[in-house]
């Protein structure tokens, strides 16, 4: 025989679990069609700016290992691409294509915290004559079919 809470436990469980899977069903549908708030200075809670100014803390000295080696890596990168400029200024000039460095290029700027310049790639434009034409594709058509293996007869399989 079966106990009786057995029973209560089965038809509670029954009448819970389509109520609990239709609350998730329309708490997920509703959350899909809804955009999650966003914080704007407007909404957001006033915080009050702090009056007393802050003295800056000693600097730890991997801190200033670290901005050191830095500012000597934004050399050698500005350094390096000096180089380059320079070389793809040579290389238009030799293969007669027209050298335009961009306007960054031009006037090196020196971002803060940084050691050097840094660039990006001058441009080098091309003359619409000297712009190499596409390859022919040349199809081939594709090889024909292995030829059908056939039975002998010996198994008894009919031909």
């Amino acid at each position: 025989m079966t106990e009786r809470g057995t029973r209560v436990r089965w038809t509670t469980a029954a009448l819970v679990a389509p109520t609990a899977a239709a609350l998730f069903t329309g708490t997920t549908v509703w959350a899909a069609g809804h955009q999650p708030a966003t914080v704007t200075a407007a909404t957001s809670p006033s915080v009050p700016t702090p009056t007393a100014t802050v003295t800056a803390a000693p600097a730890d000295p991997a801190v200033e290992a670290l901005r050191e080696q830095i500012a000597a890596n934004s050399a050698k990168v500005a350094a390096l691409t000096r180089t380059v400029e320079t070389l793809r200024a040579q290389t238009a000039a030799i293969s007669g294509v027209a050298y335009v460095p961009s306007a960054k290029a031009a006037g090196s700027t020196t971002p803060k915290g940084s050691g050097g310049a840094t660039s990006p790639a001058p441009k080098v434009t091309t003359p619409i004559a000297a712009k190499p034409t596409a390859p022919k594709v040349v199809v081939t058509k594709p090889a024909p079919p292995p030829p059908v293996q056939t039975t002998t007869g010996a198994s008894g399989a009919p031909k």
